[in-house]
């Protein structure tokens, strides 16, 4: 379903085969769709560093692209490995989304490393003006995690980059939050910022 060159059902079974046999590959599980898995880490690496770049993105474009076809109804169980593949391939839109969408996920079930990795792996892709939310969101796990002098970094980027009133509202609000959790005296004038620009929105 994602590379039809490599060959028939039947041609795909003789040649796994075969690399089970030379001890290459070992069968993960049986049944209608066995799986094949490396023996080795090296000989995984191997294999995938001799593709070439072109073909490797490709590749991974198309493991995206039969995700969503497949299973298009119900992508929610596929995040994860939708961004892994799309931010692997060349497409730029795609990589955004799924990025994203991976993150927010990653967070709301407090999975905090993943989701910083993905919002982290987002922010180079999308211009300056678009990246408020996301920090603000990178943000909330990093404090949620007890990164507290990088969340606060990361407050201020979001108020620096900020291009409407309700935005920098919420950045000042979770600016005067984290401060109200360290017991810094300064939130109460971070938290009456956020009211007015609030009240002014």
């Amino acid at each position: 379903g994602v590379y039809p060159p490599v060959g028939s059902g039947e041609q795909l079974d003789r040649t796994l085969e075969e690399l089970r046999r030379s001890e290459l590959a070992v069968l993960g599980h049986e049944g209608a769709e066995p799986a094949y898995l490396f023996r080795h880490v090296i000989t995984r690496e191997v294999a995938y560093e001799s593709l070439s770049t072109v073909l490797r993105a490709s590749l991974h474009a198309r493991v995206g692209d039969y995700i969503e076809a497949t299973y298009g109804a119900d992508l929610e169980p596929f995040l994860d490995l939708l961004a892994h593949h799309y931010s692997l391939s060349d497409n730029r839109e795609k990589r955004r989304e799924y990025l994203l969408r991976a993150g927010v996920a990653a967070q709301a079930a407090f999975a905090n490393e993943a989701a910083v990795s993905f919002y982290e792996r987002l922010l180079p892709l999308i211009p300056e003006r678009e990246r408020s939310d996301v920090l603000l969101r990178l943000g909330q796990v990093l404090r949620h995690v007890g990164r507290w002098e990088e969340a606060e970094a990361v407050f201020r980027d979001a108020l620096r980059l900020a291009n409407d009133q309700i935005t920098a509202a919420r950045c000042r609000l979770e600016q005067g939050d984290l401060l109200r959790e360290r017991g810094d005296p300064a939130a109460a004038e971070w938290l009456e910022a956020a009211r007015r620009s609030f009240a002014a929105a």
